[in-house]
């Protein structure tokens, strides 16, 4: 069904949906316990290990951009050996390798979803897997100085990644963080309260319902 609203929408935050295979059914995916302590770890490839103040930005974003806002149980563990992209089971954070991101992209977060049919009947997806991948042959402004003109935030771009791997997709309000372009010489490094209830909706499912509904004001990378 549709109809046309008699006064201006607004769309505060967009939260990723997935179709079940042969139906016309979209389900909101459920974060799980894929670590064993309540979330997600993920791990940096070489390239990005060796880059320490990358690994310094994406620290700040996860921690005090996600972590301490919506609760998610974010860790960074043991850097990876290989550089390998798809399903592995490690959710890999890194740069490309020359071309692999498409032209005009600075970044990509690719989730992974299973699904199942539960026991009542019912069907549930979960996020199984997050890969990020950053663009090599950026001007980066890796902080915490803000960027010139010539160059591109990169924890503006890791904050707003980080937000597709909380499962939100674009909204079109340029001060949000989930906003669909960056610009050189652009920095936001804050989420909105629409960026941030957005989050803690995406984090309420299974494990991260209690986490969600009381985001610890002092998060600590383990």
């Amino acid at each position: 069904m549709q109809s046309l609203s008699g006064t201006p929408l607004i769309v505060p935050y967009a939260a990723t949906n997935v179709q079940v295979q042969g139906s016309s059914t979209i389900l909101r995916p459920n974060h799980i316990n894929q670590n064993g302590e309540g979330g997600y770890t993920f791990r940096f490839e070489p390239n990005f290990v060796t880059n320490q103040p990358a690994r310094a930005a994406f620290e700040r974003a996860l921690e005090a951009g996600w972590r301490c806002r919506t609760g998610v149980n974010w860790t960074i563990g043991a850097p990876r050996t290989t550089t390998t992209t798809g399903s592995d089971g490690e959710n890999s954070v890194g740069f490309d390798k020359g071309s692999e991101l498409p032209d005009r992209v600075l970044g990509r977060t690719t989730s992974y979803y299973k699904g199942c049919i539960n026991a009542n009947g019912s069907i549930s997806f979960q996020v199984s897997e997050i890969d990020m991948q950053f663009d090599d042959g950026v001007n980066w402004q890796y902080g915490p100085a803000l960027p010139s003109l010539t160059q591109f935030d990169f924890e503006t771009v890791v904050l707003h990644e980080l937000g597709h791997a909380q499962q939100l997709g674009h909204v079109i309000t340029a001060a949000a963080v989930m906003y669909y372009g960056v610009n050189q010489g652009r920095s936001n490094r804050t989420l909105t309260a629409n960026d941030q209830t957005g989050g803690g909706l995406c984090c309420a499912p299974a494990a991260f319902r209690a986490l969600a509904a009381a985001p610890r004001p002092c998060c600590r990378l383990r």
